[in-house]
């Protein structure tokens, strides 16, 4: 599953805390794709949710494992 932190609608991290927590899909591997800048502690608790981070655009970040 590819995610993107920045929705209309929602927060992306409370969506893959959702995911997460959803017996259906906690074991669905989840590559969060975002161009948010983001904070030390939102990296870490990405780290504990998702399998791997992309932050785009690609030529200003790498990617984060």
């Amino acid at each position: 599953m590819v995610l993107d932190l920045k929705l209309p609608e929602r927060s992306g991290f409370d969506l893959l805390d959702q995911i997460k927590q959803d017996a259906r899909f906690a074991s669905t591997p989840v590559i969060v794709y975002t161009g948010k800048e983001l904070t030390q502690r939102e990296t870490t608790r990405l780290r504990k949710l998702a399998d791997t981070i992309v932050v785009y655009p690609m030529a200003d970040a790498a990617a984060v494992d």
